[in-house]
């Protein structure tokens, strides 16, 4: 259902730091740990070439695009942020502001807020920072922890950062360009490696580099309530969402549509128990049960769909259990539960697409249906995405 639209390759650029789909000519645009901003476009030959290569003082770290204004936002490893419009035609690259956002300390990621005409950035250091576009810098927030991405709501100036320990932080900026602390969720047990905010639908997405599933988290009036997508097989790279759809990509290439429409519950809560709670065998720690009935503790499991505490051998049944998320790879499941399971419950949610390629980076854009891929070979792959979106 993706059909390739063709490859960039280029071994010159070293490690692309990112990538994003252009708006037309089927272009793509990088930045590279060579100090450049390349613009590629396709040849009537099939072939890309890059219209524009220009190159910064210092390799590139992070790449913000706005279609919209035609504005391209390149954080430096030295801390600055390049600023540049792009022409209509894609073949000049002008340069209009550069930002000392961060002190000799690699830019992580930057935002342009086109609603307050700011640009938003964090930094290696721990750093949160906002400037006006004329590179009137108006703020600077010492993070409580060292950040991996951020996200911001341009209306409220909510602020969702993930960090290191799995942590998803929530601040808020004030009028006044005073930052409060909001909530702290928790439900990672690694470092966030994605965020997605979707202000419509006031759901916040993420996923970490140690797990193989999705949070979303119902920020609107329920703060902390979050439910768990578990379809894939590997750690998500991408997240973005798209009218009614959650579209979400891992480590292999596994392309899901998540269909947002449908109910979904919260996983059930573990049980912590001493014993099996269907057979009442001991679990190895509890010593005085197994002195008493003459019997080897058991590893404890979980049933997945009602969370008690169970053995092996009372647990070896695997469903698929949509509407808490469990949608394509069975899961573990007390007897009571498997048999109130109908056939009809265990139709997923979600549909699946196989990519013909491993993922590091990517973006999509849905205007013109198209993904763009950066795989570990360093190639960057085209895909349209019409069919299956």
């Amino acid at each position: 259902m993706a059909t390739q639209l063709g490859e960039v390759y280029d071994v010159s650029q070293g490690n692309i730091a990112a990538v994003s789909t252009l708006w037309d000519d089927f272009g793509v645009i990088t930045v590279s740990q060579d100090r450049s901003i390349r613009v590629w476009l396709k040849r009537s030959t099939g072939q890309y070439w890059p219209s524009v290569c220009h190159f910064l003082n210092a390799p590139c770290t992070s790449l913000h695009v706005n279609k919209h204004h035609r504005a391209v936002f390149a954080g430096i490893e030295t801390g600055t942020i390049s600023y540049y419009k792009l022409s209509d035609d894609l073949n000049v690259l002008e340069s209009v502001q550069t930002f000392n956002a961060h002190s000799n300390a690699a830019v992580v990621q930057c935002h342009f807020c086109p609603l307050r005409n700011w640009i938003l950035s964090i930094g290696a250091e721990g750093n949160f920072v906002w400037s006006e576009l004329n590179g009137n810098k108006l703020g600077n927030y010492i993070l409580p922890s060292k950040p991996r991405c951020f996200q911001f709501d341009s209306e409220s100036g909510f602020i969702f950062y993930g960090d290191d320990s799995g942590r998803v932080i929530i601040l808020r900026l004030r009028p006044e360009s005073k930052i409060d602390p909001v909530i702290t969720l928790e439900g990672h047990q690694g470092p966030i490696s994605c965020l997605y905010w979707d202000s419509s639908a006031q759901k916040l997405y993420s996923s970490s580099s140690k797990e193989n599933r999705v949070i979303s988290w119902d920020i609107g009036g329920k703060q902390g309530h979050f439910i768990e997508l578990n379809g894939h097989s590997k750690p998500v790279q991408l997240i973005f969402t798209h009218q009614n759809s959650l579209f979400t990509i891992d480590s292999v290439g596994n392309l899901i549509k998540w269909d947002l429409t449908k109910k979904r519950k919260k996983c059930a809560e573990w049980t912590e128990s001493d014993s099996c709670q269907a057979c009442n065998d001991p679990f190895f720690w509890n010593v005085k049960q197994m002195w008493t009935e003459k019997k080897i503790g058991v590893r404890q499991h979980h049933c997945r769909s009602c969370g008690k505490a169970l053995c092996e051998k009372c647990s070896k049944l695997r469903t698929t259990i949509p509407e808490q998320g469990f949608e394509f790879i069975p899961v573990r499941c007390c007897l009571g539960c498997y048999e109130s399971i109908t056939d009809s419950d265990r139709i997923p949610f979600a549909t699946s697409h196989q990519l013909p390629t491993d993922v590091v980076l990517g973006d999509i854009d849905f205007t013109t249906k198209r993904l763009t891929i950066l795989n570990r070979t360093k190639k960057i792959l085209l895909f349209d995405l019409a069919a299956f979106l």
